[in-house]
């Protein structure tokens, strides 16, 4: 068996975090620069702090918090990079070529 690993964001696609905030109605370089950098600065883990943040402002929007299907969306909207689809294809081409049974 062979198992590939990929870091979703700005690899297979545009990165989702600042995706999110797009369709939040966010600027994503205001929102690191007014609302995570200070966080980031007091000591916050920068992934915890967009988190944080990220929460903070979804419990005070009018629209109400943020919900399974409202992140489903955004996810789905996220089209993979020019080659990503036809990738998966040669990669299973790939590693066939080195172990013709693989499992991948």
């Amino acid at each position: 068996r062979l198992a590939l690993v990929f870091d979703f964001d700005d690899t297979l696609a545009e990165d989702s975090y600042a995706t999110l905030l797009r369709q939040l109605g966010l600027d994503p370089e205001r929102f690191e620069r007014e609302r995570v950098q200070p966080l980031s600065q007091r000591g916050f883990d920068d992934t915890l702090a967009r988190f944080h943040c990220i929460l903070q402002h979804s419990r005070a929007r009018a629209e109400g918090p943020l919900d399974r299907d409202f992140c489903a969306r955004v996810g789905a909207s996220l089209e993979p990079f020019p080659g990503v689809p036809e990738m998966f294809d040669h990669v299973i081409e790939w590693a066939r070529a080195v172990v013709p049974d693989v499992a991948v």
